[in-house]
């Protein structure tokens, strides 16, 4: 392998590499394949497996009827029976006692980088610097965030003043690790309806080329043009593009994020920010592209100013202590070319109890239910990741997945924001699920486990966070608890709660989701005919 790179190298120079490029550019065999939509096609599809079905239980006689009506309930009683203690034997388990009393360490120190306010931590990195360049978007008012969204699609793929945006991706390549543009949330711990947002500029790049990376950050983050209209119209309509997509394969997310903004603050700032509230707006964007460039162009501008400023800059950073001193140098000069701005931290609501069902071309359902254990008078912690483990493995996926043909299902309870969502994903039902969901509470009484079982979900709730961790994944879990004002004893504090609690106590927490759900907070995305035959469950029914 060695001789054959090394082969290939040496050919870099000698037009090797052109002329096969343009050797397969110029091959008479082309095939176009255009993929054309057909409105109405999953309707047709299934009257098509609806008429083959009839014709098949039309040939059936007497006896194979009652042969699969009685496979089938054979079916029914194998799912139901429980597993015997032979079959639990087969797998090896551990115990709460084999967990560690001791959390991973939490590597936060506070400090000032190139007159930037810094997170630094402490973590060995091999040679290679982790920098996110973070600034505050609390001031961004509501109608505006789908530009701080925009925003982080367009930024590297833009002209800047020096270079065209193909020489800038040739360089990033060439010089990074990674130069990326996104947006993060952060609820402050125990803190209901408090959070901090970040436009967050993250640098992965070996320490020699640090201060090269810094380089580019800043040309892109001060000297992006906005002014090749085409451009960002082609790059928003493969952002529309990918979404939609997204949308049809992680419709679970979006229906989950659309359910838990109806009550929760945080929650309905990034559903404005990059859900389905966003989607659909730049959909309408792109659409109207021609009458809003102007537009477009003006509030990109806006929001790239309000944004990018002294006052909302915060540095997270791993790195090398050479590193840092170089890096000390390199930022001072990023500081003083961001302009002095004001920080303003806007009130948000949230979008109220909608209960929207979202038609689009899928022929199976996205289902969210939640609600707040806070805002129902419980006090969230650490047996709340127990409790949703084992509503998930007990309740939802022998009622959901294997009864009911779900593809998957998920129970998240947050200790830190009391937030619970129950959600299914590629799921063939809807008002099956919903019924499930609603009646959890129920559920969870008549399915106590003995105390083996619930050992186990002791050992699955630590399997969700106690795994290995990089640097970078380390950095982010750090830095997360610095925004949030989540300390290591309170950490701590959860931890002993999980290792301490009693299959007992589930039995109280079945009141607790009786009270959450109660409140009946409901969005999914699926099949038109599926939706508009359980309209009641919804307020309102919209296509996506």
């Amino acid at each position: 392998a060695l001789k054959i790179y090394k082969e290939l190298k040496e050919k870099t120079d000698s037009g090797y590499f052109e002329s096969l490029i343009k050797r397969l550019i110029d091959s008479d065999h082309v095939a176009v394949v255009s993929l054309v939509p057909e409105a109405g096609l999953n309707e047709k599809n299934e009257k098509i497996l609806a008429d083959k079905l009839r014709v098949f239980k039309n040939g059936l006689n007497a006896g194979d009827v009652e042969r699969i009506i009685e496979e089938h309930k054979k079916l029914e009683k194998y799912q139901n029976a429980p597993e015997t203690e032979e079959e639990k034997n087969c797998i090896p388990t551990l115990s709460r006692g084999d967990i560690s009393k001791k959390a991973e360490e939490i590597y936060n120190r506070e400090a000032v980088i190139g007159n930037f306010p810094a997170v630094i931590h402490d973590i060995p990195t091999n040679g290679i610097v982790y920098m996110r360049l973070l600034f505050d978007i609390s001031g961004i008012e509501d109608e505006m965030l789908v530009y701080v969204d925009l925003l982080s699609s367009l930024l590297g793929k833009m002209d800047t003043v020096k270079r065209s945006y193909a020489e800038l991706s040739d360089e990033i390549k060439l010089n990074t690790g990674s130069l990326t543009f996104e947006t993060a949330v952060y609820r402050k711990y125990r803190k209901r309806n408090e959070f901090v947002p970040f436009f967050d500029v993250t640098i992965r790049v070996l320490n020699e080329k640090a201060s090269y990376a810094i380089d580019l950050a800043e040309e892109i983050i001060t000297e992006t043009r906005f002014d090749d209209i085409s451009r960002i119209k082609e790059l928003l309509a493969e952002t529309v593009s990918e979404k939609s997509r997204d949308i049809l394969y992680n419709g679970d997310e979006y229906a989950a994020g659309r359910c838990l903004a109806y009550f929760d603050c945080a929650s309905a700032f990034d559903e404005r920010l990059c859900g389905i509230d966003s989607y659909k707006k730049q959909s309408a964007m792109l659409e109207d592209f021609d009458n809003s460039a102007k537009r477009i162009y003006d509030n990109l501008e806006r929001v790239s100013k309000q944004i990018f400023t002294k006052e909302n800059a915060l540095l997270s950073i791993a790195a090398g202590d050479t590193a840092l001193d170089l890096i000390d140098v390199r930022l001072k000069s990023l500081y003083d070319k961001l302009p002095c701005g004001k920080r303003i931290n806007i009130m948000r609501n949230p979008l109220g109890k909608l209960n929207e069902g979202f038609m689009c071309a899928s022929q199976v359902q996205y289902v969210a239910m939640g609600g707040n254990l806070i805002d129902s008078g419980f006090e969230g912690g650490g047996r709340e990741l127990v409790l949703s483990s084992f509503i998930q493995g007990d309740i939802l996926y022998p009622n959901i997945r294997m009864r009911g043909g779900a593809y998957g299902c998920s129970c998240t309870i947050s200790p830190d924001s009391g937030n619970v969502i129950l959600t299914s994903y590629r799921d063939p039902n809807l008002e099956e699920t919903i019924d499930v969901f609603a009646n959890t509470d129920e559920l969870i009484k008549n399915a106590v486990p003995d105390e083996e079982a619930f050992e186990g979900f002791i050992i699955g709730t630590f399997n969700r966070f106690e795994r290995p961790l990089s640097v970078f994944q380390k950095m982010h879990r750090s830095f997360a608890s610095y925004a949030s004002g989540k300390t290591y004893e309170d950490i701590m504090r959860e931890r002993e709660q999980i290792l301490n609690m009693q299959k007992e106590d589930v039995v109280y927490y079945s009141k607790m989701m009786k009270e959450v759900m109660t409140n009946g907070y409901l969005c999914a995305l699926g099949g038109e005919e599926k939706l508009k035959n359980s309209e009641k469950r919804f307020i309102s029914l919209g296509k996506i």
